[in-house]
């Protein structure tokens, strides 16, 4: 027997507008999605589903019908139990040297279905294949030079929008409903197909995140903050309340020389790392930094003991929902834990990572220090790692990982 509320028979009543819903709630304004953006469809829409709930606290035993959706994009968070039947855990890792994208549908523990791309332009202007993911709705996206790569499965990756040569592209982030590729510029997307956006030297709008150069974006709080180095080679970050309009550049404290590599929301703050240029002083040398609102930063440290070439790369951070895990791979060659993104745990003996993500309560890394090209490693506690071979032939280097949801098909 099952009984559920006035506002539970609401939710699931509205559910086949959901897309709507959600394309208005990632647009402050209300406005809709730009035009050829497809907003995300819920996962009764156009389904035919019908289901019985109850009004005001009756009881019923009517199931709730769930039809899986046949494409993405879609809403897979709207619906209690429609991520478990419809969708399934896809871990992708980019390789270097052939632009291939390696897939694991077991959470890790075998790999396959390694997907060569052919380039499309100079390396100069944009990442190689697979040096950037971000998953969202049901849909995995890459990036690759001039490009944009949007999948269903994790498996096949089909080209979407072309991006027209975009110089220091070097991220790409999935955060509150909002794709957003990072550059020297900016482009957003709703459904991880159609892109808008700026890029540097364009003629732009005030606001707009070009002539800084971002490497990594996080939501929280309502507001979204994006990392990277200002126009005058400070280490810096800017501010956002729809993920669009940006504000100007803000030094971090008291202005370090390099750049701001990582960032990311959880435990209700957000936790900052970056890395310097050894000259001139003071430089960002292992900086990491603290904040509730995205505006006013604490602890503001750097690392006391740097290289022998002067500057340590913290180079990410993860949030698993329990624990945070901050990587390098420069130097040091180490991880650390924390639980509150505060106070932290050194694992000096542990490897280090150039590349690192999270996503529910799942890690995983490449670019492991001391291992042959083509490793990652997995963990779903931020402590305990095991190591897979994600490209075979071992020449492959992992320049960059990514974990998400996609549906499951026919």
């Amino acid at each position: 027997m099952k009984r559920v509320g006035a506002l539970a028979t609401i939710a699931l009543a509205v559910a086949a507008c959901v897309g709507d819903d959600a394309a208005r709630s990632r647009d402050p304004g209300g406005d809709a999605a730009p035009p050829g953006d497809a907003a995300p469809a819920g996962p009764l829409a156009d389904a035919g589903a019908e289901a019985q709930v109850a009004v005001d606290g009756a009881a019923t035993d009517a199931p709730i019908a769930i039809v899986c959706p046949k494409a993405p994009p879609v809403d897979f968070d709207a619906i209690p139990g429609f991520k478990e039947k419809c969708t399934r855990l896809v871990y992708v890792a980019g390789g270097s040297a052939d632009c291939s994208v390696a897939t694991s549908l077991d959470d890790g523990a075998h790999w396959g279905s390694v997907t060569s791309i052919p380039d499309s332009g100079s390396a100069n202007n944009g990442p190689s294949a697979g040096r950037a993911f971000a998953f969202g709705f049901g849909r995995g996206v890459a990036v690759y030079t001039e490009k944009t790569l949007a999948s269903g499965d994790g498996t096949t990756w089909p080209a979407s929008d072309a991006l027209p040569g975009w110089p220091y592209s070097v991220g790409l982030s999935f955060v509150n409903g909002l794709f957003i590729y990072l550059g020297r510029g900016s482009q957003f997307s709703f459904d991880g197909v159609h892109w808008a956006g700026f890029r540097a030297n364009d003629p732009y709008p005030n606001g707009v995140l070009a002539n800084f150069r971002a490497w990594q974006i996080a939501y929280g709080n309502k507001i979204y903050v994006a990392v990277g180095q200002t126009e005058t080679g400070k280490a810096g970050f800017r501010t956002s309340t729809d993920g669009q309009t940006w504000s100007a550049d803000v030094v971090l404290g008291s202005g370090y020389s390099g750049y701001l590599s990582t960032i990311v929301f959880g435990n209700g703050r957000f936790i900052l790392g970056g890395t310097g240029s050894g000259a001139p002083s003071p430089n960002a040398e292992g900086i990491t930094a603290w904040s509730s609102d995205g505006l006013t930063w604490n602890d503001v440290v750097t690392n006391e003991k740097p290289g022998p070439a002067g500057a340590i790369d913290f180079s990410q951070l993860a949030w698993n929902g329990a624990t945070f895990v901050a990587a390098a791979n420069i130097y040091s060659h180490g991880r650390w834990t924390s639980p509150d993104g505060v106070t932290w745990t050194a694992k000096s003996d542990a490897p280090g990572f150039a590349h690192l993500t999270a996503f529910e309560n799942h890690f995983l890394a490449g670019g492991v220090s001391g291992q042959p090209n083509g490793v990652v490693a997995l963990s779903d506690d931020g402590v305990t790692w095991t190591q897979q071979v994600a490209f075979p032939s071992g020449g492959e280097s992992v320049d960059s990982v990514g974990i998400g949801r996609v549906l499951k098909g026919p």
